[in-house]
């Protein structure tokens, strides 16, 4: 007769799962009553949230739509091979989830194929194997959690080594502000003069602007008449801001603007149509990836003076952020280099995981 200590000790080998699969989701396709009810017990007693069905096509939805730690497919459920088919399918539409490939054929073949299609296991059904599969069930399980806390670390490491660095960056830009009111050179970033390339067939266009910019002395208006010359003017000079008419006489505007974005680096580019009749103009920011819609409907030219104005302070901000960036990149150069290097590493152990 057994003692408690031995009795203890085979209710601790015979138990199922433990703190760590706790939850865990496991997958059962059978066409056997008996078999789905049985394991839905035996699993479900160490704490595995078992769901079964004879149905390949709901298990495969339901693979989809949730993660399950094992999937345990019978090879020929509902009919021949029919296991088999849904092991494909999952190992494309669900591939972490580990597949254990039940069967009750005795064939060394069928170990072989399922195997060869990305089973971790293949078991043969008879009661001396329950033991077995429940073991490697609860395996399964185990890494695949271990697995799924690791990305959850990984995750949050990273998301701290970003907010580390935002938060140094930040301290950066704080610290060169502070010098330059220190030093008194806190107008360094402002614009002596803001270039602005006007490209219209109708020269009256730039000659308004620059009516209505004249009270301001910061401003230079340069006026071209065609695409042409805007982009003859891109390669001998540097413009804060471009206005692009969209009914330029020889060149797409469109292309002439994306060109004009392009070589100008740091330039602001907009794209306009002027109004017509009772139809509205509008004008667009051209940016690399996309265009951003500035003023919906154009009606006059005080609309594109405004926009230009504020456009200007947008400029002067970017320009500043550069600079604090250049600085940052300056005084952090080992810093930033360990930092990327240590940010590939972690992206690789996560990807591998």
């Amino acid at each position: 007769m057994a003692n408690s200590d031995d009795k203890q000790q085979q209710s601790k080998e015979s138990s199922v799962g433990d703190e760590l699969t706790r939850g865990a989701e496991v997958l059962l396709v059978d066409g056997d009553p008996r078999v789905r009810d049985g394991f839905r017990k035996l699993l479900g007693t160490g704490g595995l949230s078992v769901t079964a069905t004879d149905d390949p096509s709901a298990a495969e939805t339901m693979a989809t739509d949730k993660f399950f730690a094992v999937a345990i497919i019978d090879y020929d459920t509902p009919d021949t091979d029919a296991g088999l088919k849904l092991l494909d399918r999952l190992r494309e539409r669900a591939p972490q989830t580990s597949v254990v490939m039940l069967t009750a054929r005795q064939q060394f073949s069928t170990a072989v194929e399922g195997f060869r299609r990305g089973a971790c296991d293949v078991v043969a059904k008879s009661p001396e194997n329950v033991r077995y599969l429940t073991d490697v069930v609860v395996r399964e399980c185990q890494t695949k959690t271990c697995d799924k806390r690791q990305q959850a670390v990984f995750k949050e490491v990273l998301e701290v080594h970003e907010e580390f660095l935002q938060q140094l960056m930040d301290a950066s830009k704080a610290k060169a502000e502070a010098e330059e009111q220190r030093s008194g050179d806190s107008t360094a970033m402002q614009l002596d003069e803001c270039v602005v390339l006007v490209a219209d067939g109708n020269p009256n266009t730039a000659t308004g602007i620059e009516q209505a910019l004249a009270s301001d002395t910061k401003y230079k208006v340069i006026s071209v008449l065609t695409g042409g010359e805007a982009l003859d003017k891109v390669g001998q000079m540097r413009f804060q801001l471009a206005l692009v008419s969209a009914d330029l006489p020889d060149l797409p505007s469109s292309m002439v603007a994306k060109s004009l974005r392009a070589e100008s680096g740091e330039g602001i580019v907009l794209l306009f149509s002027h109004p017509t009749g009772d139809k509205p103009g509008r004008a667009d920011i051209i940016e690399p990836s996309q265009n951003i819609e500035l003023i919906p409907e154009l009606h006059d030219g005080g609309q594109l003076i405004e926009q230009i104005h504020e456009l200007r302070k947008a400029w002067l901000a970017k320009a500043r952020e550069r600079r604090y960036l250049r600085i940052f990149r300056r005084d952090h150069y080992d810093f930033l280099r360990r930092y990327v290097e240590l940010k590939q590493k972690l992206l690789a152990s996560q990807s591998e995981g």
